[in-house]
């Protein structure tokens, strides 16, 4: 166990699947609500940004899952 976590913190590491691929997006969005005294009306783009890469990441787990469950 002590060599995965050593492992992660190097170039060997293999991404994984669960990995976050929208972090940026909330990175954005968070950095948009600091710059804008937290007012969320004026980070909707940001916001709509992150749902929407939720929800294609979302379908694509679910569509690999099905995929796998076929191969039983």
């Amino acid at each position: 166990m002590y060599l995965l976590g050593s492992l992660a913190n190097t170039s060997l590491a293999q991404p994984s699947q669960f990995v976050n691929p929208c972090s940026e997006a909330s990175k954005a969005a968070m950095k948009c609500l600091d710059q804008n005294d937290y007012d969320k009306s004026l980070c909707g783009s940001y916001f709509a940004a992150v749902r929407q890469c939720r929800k294609i990441w979302s379908d694509e787990r679910k569509r690999e899952k099905r995929e796998a469950s076929m191969l039983w």
